[in-house]
């Protein structure tokens, strides 16, 4: 089958595997939601042995899609390392799993940055966002970015992990 403007669109990808990656970390919303319809190939239904995503039990992660200014790649890692290595994430409850950022050369957008921060509950992110509000170097961190220019748009989303947690 032809399909022109998917055609084109993968064109703008250096490799299949490029693709491929963009499409795994761009299209789990998609995943996610075509197999909560109860299709033939959606997954079983949650049972004693697996918490449904409304348990207690089940962490959410909290999803922060950003689309940065490419020229200022640098301005937002140093944003991402203070959030990090700086320790503000932790101090203020959340489990950060990272930030993560366009590596060039390897095809897809350079503009997409991504972090994922894991927390117990709904409660608990709501404390964290309190804590988050009220803390001098979080504060200090948003203004540097807001200087810069680095960041263009943030798009959250909140996920539950299916599988393992380590």
């Amino acid at each position: 089958m032809n399909y022109p403007g998917l055609n084109s669109y993968v064109k703008n990808f250096a490799s299949a595997k490029s693709l491929q990656l963009y499409l795994v970390f761009t299209g789990l919303v998609l995943l996610v939601t075509l197999g909560a319809h109860g299709g033939e190939n959606s997954p079983p239904k949650p049972s004693a042995v697996t918490p449904a995503p409304t348990s207690p039990s089940t962490m959410i992660y909290h999803c922060i899609r950003y689309t940065i200014d490419p020229q200022k790649l640098d301005d937002f890692e140093t944003y991402a390392r203070r959030w990090m290595e700086g320790g503000i994430i932790k101090r203020c409850g959340g489990q950060p799993l990272g930030y993560f950022l366009p590596k060039k050369g390897y095809g897809g957008p350079d503009n997409i940055a991504m972090t994922l921060i894991g927390f117990k509950s709904l409660a608990a992110y709501e404390e964290y966002r309190a804590k988050l509000i009220a803390d001098p170097e979080a504060k200090e961190n948003l203004e540097f970015a807001k200087r810069s220019g680095c960041i263009l748009t943030e798009d959250r989303s909140y996920f539950y992990r299916v599988g393992n947690e380590h």
